[in-house]
């Protein structure tokens, strides 16, 4: 039988993995959450930001908000104001579908980050005792990498990311990425341990 408790390098590999993890967590969901992923506007102030959820407009000559409009049902009110003419109609379908998915991709890839830096952490003080399971935070981390691209790359079909929202969430992917790395090379270490007693 092999040891139960992780060995320190082990630990620390965990421990680190979790601290990136849970920055990118904290990122991701200031990035989503925020309003700023597209900004358009004149020299002075933004005249119009939108994300996956909510456009919101400004006045040109002062910045002040005039009013935001969140998605209602299968419109999101950014593909409405790119996409008005009668010629476009798919156009605006295809742009409705796609950021409607972005979102539901986006907060599927926080939830499996979640889950992947709470995992992350059990592994890392050993509450992880069958060897296998220390493998479920590196594949956690994994899927959370790939909702949270497909989020990035189906939103970008329509909305281009220019402002700091979008430049937070990809920064939050990336530390996902370190966090994946670090993860499944502990996950490694304590399982082989585990399964090769001295």
């Amino acid at each position: 039988m092999g040891r139960n408790s992780p060995d320190t390098p082990s630990q620390i590999l965990g421990f680190v993995a979790f601290a990136f993890g849970l920055i990118a967590l904290l990122l991701v969901c200031i990035g989503i959450g925020t309003q700023y992923w597209y900004a358009t506007g004149n020299t002075s102030y933004i005249t119009t930001s939108a994300n996956f959820f909510s456009l919101c407009t400004y006045d040109s000559t002062n910045g002040n908000r005039i009013s935001c409009t969140s998605r209602s049902g299968d419109t999101h009110p950014f593909c409405t104001l790119a996409y008005s003419g009668t010629t476009v109609t798919s156009s605006l379908s295809d742009c409705n579908n796609r950021l409607r998915n972005a979102s539901g991709l986006g907060i599927i890839g926080i939830i499996l980050l979640l889950f992947g830096v709470v995992t992350t952490l059990l592994m890392a003080i050993g509450l992880l005792t069958v060897a296998f399971l220390n493998f479920l935070p590196g594949i956690l981390l994994f899927l959370a990498c790939l909702f949270m691209l497909a989020a990035l790359a189906e939103g970008s079909r329509y909305m281009p990311y220019n402002n700091y929202s979008a430049n937070l969430y990809q920064t939050g992917h990336l530390f996902t990425m370190f966090a994946l790395f670090l993860s499944a090379a502990a996950g490694g270490r304590i399982s082989f341990a585990r399964n090769n007693p001295r």
